[in-house]
């Protein structure tokens, strides 16, 4: 059987897109190789374009390596052979592919010695002549050539074997020859040529292998390695130590330095499925935006809102946005759109929450569906949530258990390690930012809200105080005093609310914001018998470990979802407590008027602070 690619064009830079559909097609119906992904059948309607691909079964090429007992630097060779030759069949056709990683390498079927398949062409380009330089800044970061980032005098088939140089390191040790905790930095190492064969890991592996890997990640693309001189090169065909290498890829493929590498930002890219056109679309406003005056900004393209989209019952507002209910034309397919009024906010702020919103990609995080912009307003089309807020669907369960309360913080917790390997904090954690994406007692749920959200190149590099009262952590109060905090603020903001997820009421409240806050800053909470009579110590522990007064200390998403609590949580039914608790928050919570929200507390704009001395900072 197999699969069929369907592509309807945008009309959104609708020529541009085609053509770059059409340059794929060309390229597909001129290779027949055992390792290269084959164009069965190719077929065309008024609107739609259908590509019948051969079909892979075995997944993509590392996912299949770590289901194997043993991996050798044999069976890697294996591999990078079946690499190369499809490399040199490619090349010999005048064709470079430009984007090889692995996970554009499948394997054909689920045995051990599957063949693999090179697929994905839609960066490859024809060169006329071995002079014929490409001057496009393409490909995925770890594996994108110093002469790519360089742009001259431009690059051609060299940067498919500095690819494979990428992707035969990686397969040896787990992890990326090239690393930074920015995309300036990654690239600064690429360009540098920077990277070794460290003790630690490649102590175990041929000098042969090293030396196969250094003749093509030279940064020189005259003097790197062809793909024929590469199949010659004695590594390919020596007997190895039989030395199993699984352990050590697989630890190392999990390391926080190449989980950060892995997930920088991707380059300047291909406009070839509607997620890349508004991709292209946000980077257009952005290159802009430096420029931007509100009362001369042009529409961006041909293509305006209301021709794809209509709005339909407002959803929530807030000071400079309205979020609507919108069903798109073609289909009345339900979204929610957030319009924004560039006049009323700031220029950084809305680039901001764009920058983040391009970058995230994830099950439980609300999506960024599509985006446009208008002389005055800017369209956030995002995934429509149609199960209410998180406590608004637990309010409306018959019974909720610790179990029920694991599923959920289990997905927040994928949400926010995906955050964070990417850098990026929320900073608004709250169950008002967490929608149910359905109606369903089993539905996933998603975070939303990214306005507050920043990039952070380490735990200590934010200094905005914001948040929202009952859930702000106490190293962001501290910040109006010259500290700093980053992504431990984020688990604190779970801690609070897995805390009301259990009880019905927030661990910190109080008559005044004021005195809130300095509970917050002393970590005065308890687990009142009353209330938490019937909640497991496994749950409290794991809480207390997210209300950790240090940040340092405090657990991180990934220790978190290693919590025993999460993998043997308690089925008595909390619902009674929950209501119980609910009833008596409510009581206080009437005679305080909560700050909804605060963009930037008063705290930060000189206002009064709830302690006359400032506070001792937890981080030195």
């Amino acid at each position: 059987m197999e699969p069929l690619t369907n592509y309807t064009p945008d009309q959104t830079n609708k020529k541009v897109v085609e053509d770059e559909f059409r340059s794929e097609i060309a390229v597909l119906k001129q290779i027949h190789h055992p390792n290269l992904t084959g164009l069965v059948d190719f077929f065309e309607t008024k609107d739609q374009i259908y590509l019948v691909m051969e079909l892979a079964t075995g997944g993509e090429l590392f996912d299949q390596i770590e289901k194997r007992g043993t991996f050798t630097e044999k069976d890697a060779t294996v591999i990078v052979k079946q690499l190369l030759l499809a490399v040199q069949y490619l090349h010999s056709k005048g064709i470079a592919h430009r984007d090889l990683k692995p996970e554009n390498i499948l394997m054909k079927d689920t045995s051990e010695d599957s063949s693999i398949l090179v697929t994905d062409f839609g960066l490859a380009k024809h060169l006329h002549g071995d002079d014929h330089l490409l001057h496009t800044t393409c490909g995925s970061p770890i594996y994108v050539s110093p002469e790519v980032l360089l742009k001259t005098p431009g690059h051609g088939r060299p940067v498919d074997l500095w690819a494979t140089g990428v992707i035969t390191y990686i397969l040896l040790c787990g992890y990326t020859p090239f690393w930074g905790e920015s995309q300036a930095d990654l690239f600064s190492e690429i360009k540098k040529c920077n990277y070794e064969f460290d003790d630690e890991h490649w102590s175990v592996i041929s000098d042969s292998a090293k030396d196969f890997i250094a003749k093509l990640l030279n940064p020189n693309p005259d003097k790197r390695m062809t793909a024929t001189e590469a199949l010659n090169h004695p590594w390919l065909d020596t007997d190895h130590h039989e030395v199993d290498l699984l352990p050590t890829v697989i630890k190392n493929k999990g390391k926080t330095r190449f989980r950060r590498a892995a997930t920088a930002i991707m380059l300047a890219s291909r406009l070839r499925h509607p997620r890349n056109q508004m991709l292209g679309r946000i980077r257009g406003f952005l290159e802009r935006s430096a420029s931007f005056r509100p009362e001369t900004q042009a529409t961006n393209g041909t293509n305006r809102f209301e021709d794809v989209y209509t709005l339909h019952s407002s959803l929530g507002k807030g000071s400079y946005a309205v979020v609507y209910l919108t069903t798109r034309n073609t289909d009345q397919v339900k979204y929610a759109t957030k319009v924004m009024d560039k006049r009323k906010m700031k220029m950084s702020d809305l680039k901001s929450e764009l920058t983040i919103l391009q970058e995230v990609n994830h099950p439980n995080v609300a999506g960024l569906v599509d985006f446009y912009e208008s002389e005055r307003n800017v369209y956030l089309v995002m995934e429509l949530a149609e199960g209410g807020t998180l406590f608004e669907d637990i309010q409306e369960r018959g019974s909720f258990t610790e179990a029920d309360a694991t599923i959920i913080v289990t997905q927040l917790l994928n949400a926010i390690e995906y955050l964070h390997m990417k850098d990026i904090v929320h900073r608004d954690l709250k169950p008002e930012n967490i929608l149910m994406k359905d109606k369903s007692e089993l539905s996933p749920i998603c975070i939303t809200d990214f306005g507050l959200s920043k990039f952070t190149l380490d735990d200590f590099h934010l200094q905005t105080v914001c948040g929202s009262p009952f859930y702000v952590a106490p190293e962001v109060l501290r910040a109006k005093y010259g500290t700093h905090y980053g992504r431990p603020a984020d688990m604190w903001s779970l801690g609070v609310i897995v805390y009301i997820l259990l009880s019905g009421y927030p661990p910190f409240w109080a008559e005044t914001d004021g005195q809130v806050f300095q509970r917050i800053l002393k970590r005065d909470f308890d687990f009142d018998p009353e209330y938490w009579g019937d909640i497991s110590d496994s749950a409290k522990d794991f809480i207390s470990k997210l209300l950790e007064l240090d940040p340092v200390v405090r657990l991180t998403a990934g220790e978190a979802l290693q919590h025993e609590w999460l993998q043997s949580a308690s089925s008595t039914n909390l619902m009674p407590n929950i209501l119980r608790g609910k009833a008596r928050f409510k009581k206080i919570a009437n005679a305080i008027r909560l700050v909804g929200r605060m963009r930037r507390l008063s705290l930060a704009n000189g206002g009064s602070f709830p302690s006359a001395d400032p506070p001792k900072s937890v981080v030195g």
